[in-house]
């Protein structure tokens, strides 16, 4: 059988809600975070269809830690914090993730970055 990430299985999925909101933006253009974002409220009607016995529980450590997060008010909140520094930092990583020499750059972008990008945030 199919599993998703988190030993989620696709027909359970597929039982639980339709699968338009699951498959059409598959192509790993989304960054992590924001695929979270976006599929949260779906993975929130899982966890409770397996918390009503309409699903079987996985029984994995991820769903585990799904089942943790759900708790968590502040989940959507911490994920788009998370989902705003990564793409403040994507860029610099980007910049730097070469074979060409760039460290002599490195001190200046570093600060540059932390200066006008992450306190003007705070």
């Amino acid at each position: 059988m199919f599993l998703l990430g988190g030993g989620l299985h696709c027909l359970d999925w597929v039982h639980l809600l339709s699968a338009a909101i699951l498959w059409p933006q598959m192509g790993g253009k989304s960054p992590v975070a924001e695929r979270a974002v976006q599929v949260w409220p779906v993975i929130m009607k899982y966890v409770d269809a397996v918390k009503q016995k309409k699903l079987p529980n996985p029984g994995t450590a991820s769903y585990d830690t799904i089942e943790a997060a759900q708790a968590d008010p502040f989940i959507i909140a911490k994920l788009q914090f998370f989902l705003a520094i990564s793409r403040t930092f994507n860029p610099f990583l980007t910049k730097y993730q070469t074979d060409e020499p760039v460290l002599p750059f490195l001190v200046k972008d570093l600060s540059e970055l932390l200066k006008k990008s992450l306190l003007r945030r705070f």
